[in-house]
């Protein structure tokens, strides 16, 4: 029965306004997907949901029902520019000020409110907010609820990442201590949800949402079955975006010291692919591809990254397609991988020797693999949103 259905059958719970950062289609990435799922599992519920997200100022507003079974509203970035096109500006003035314009932005503040006042939500639920600035949570929206899922650094962070020339940020630059402080004065939600315990205990380590009550809610991978007549022709793959932070270079250095063969499968630059190639390792640059095909060819599926990933949806699409995973050790990975269901093991994360060692014991078939617990249902988002109901 499809979620459509369930809502039909089921008395409205309410209404709930999704803030986040980009609107599908046609930006669509791991964080578009979970949040796509999430909405889903809201429908099937009974809430009815819309969906506000940004799009270029060059792209069309409106408001649609798509296949996905509930409404969106796409409308222009309230900011100077588009942050994630190709070319961004380098100008340093420029960027200062729409990184003061995301911490509280008049023009967002007004379309945040008409948004409000055109939907009536009993909940509002903030996801990503780089862009917004935090106009959703000063918004005024009467008796509705506000409720926060934490799915990056967003809130201490200007870039969502913590991580700053191929480092990982211990002490917050001038700009994050900025955007932090800003998130500690303006009005608090009323509970705080997480993509993972880790994502959540590393914000509260800033001095963030420490008050609220919390919820965990696990990305729910699509269902990638093994194809059992296919061969595992990847012996090592990459799948992803190739940048700094993903530890793209640190496979291929330490790949380079066995004799297995790596695939990465993702879109990548020719500036990108010269630095790679040029690392003297046989690398094979699939491009964009299909992933649940990609998986199913693969033997091990390596995540690398050198950031302190939040969660790791492609962990749990690997481990349904029956790829064994090895990841570097980060909080959200191993958490990621412990509730895949799959085989796992890790690497210190950033560790090149580690990681040579880790891949040496694969070839050699020594490397001891942990199996994990099959995923569990989780209705976590959905069970904290209606306690938020009833709690009004």
């Amino acid at each position: 029965m499809g979620a459509l259905e369930s809502a039909e059958q089921t008395p409205s719970r309410g209404r709930v306004l999704v803030f986040h950062t980009v609107a599908p289609p046609p930006f669509i990435g791991g964080a578009e997907r979970s949040v796509l799922a999430d909405i889903d599992k809201l429908v099937a519920a009974g809430f009815d949901v819309r969906l506000a997200g940004l799009v270029p100022k060059d792209s069309q507003e409106e408001t649609f029902a798509p296949s996905y079974r509930f409404e969106i509203a796409r409308r222009h970035i309230p900011n100077i520019y588009w942050p994630w096109a190709e070319k961004r500006p380098r100008d340093f003035l420029r960027r200062a000020l729409w990184q003061l314009l995301d911490l509280w932005n008049p023009r967002a503040q007004l379309l945040v409110n008409r948004l409000v006042r055109e939907f009536q939500p009993d909940i509002v639920l903030t996801q990503n907010l780089r862009g917004w600035s935090f106009a959703p949570w000063m918004a005024k929206r009467g008796s509705a609820r506000l409720v926060h899922f934490v799915r990056d650094y967003g809130l201490s962070c200007v870039k969502s990442t913590e991580f700053r020339d191929g480092q990982l940020c211990g002490r917050l630059c001038g700009s994050c201590h900025l955007r932090s402080a800003v998130a500690k004065t303006v009005p608090q939600p009323d509970a705080v949800g997480g993509v993972s315990r880790a994502v959540l205990n590393a914000q509260r380590e800033r001095g963030l949402l420490r008050s609220q009550p919390r919820f965990v809610s696990h990305p729910v991978a699509s269902l990638v079955s093994p194809d059992p007549q296919r061969e595992r022709d990847v012996e090592l793959g990459f799948l992803g975006r190739v940048g700094v932070e993903k530890g793209v270079d640190l496979l291929i250095r330490a790949a380079g010291q066995t004799r297995l063969k790596v695939s990465i499968a993702g879109p990548v630059t020719s500036e990108e692919k010269g630095e790679l190639a040029a690392l003297d390792t046989e690398v094979n640059f699939l491009g964009v591809v299909d992933a649940s095909n990609f998986l199913r060819r693969t033997q091990v599926l390596v995540v690398p990254s050198l950031w302190r990933e939040p969660f790791g949806r492609v962990v749990l699409e690997a481990a349904q397609s029956g790829a064994k995973v090895l990841i570097a050790d980060h909080p959200g990975l191993v958490e990621a991988a412990k509730v895949s269901g799959g085989l796992w093991a890790s690497f210190r994360a950033g560790d090149e020797a580690d990681l040579a060692a880790r891949l040496r014991d694969i070839e050699s078939g020594l490397l001891s693999w942990k199996r994990s617990a099959a995923p569990a249902a989780n209705s976590s988002m959905v069970d904290a949103l209606i306690r938020s109901r009833r709690s009004e």
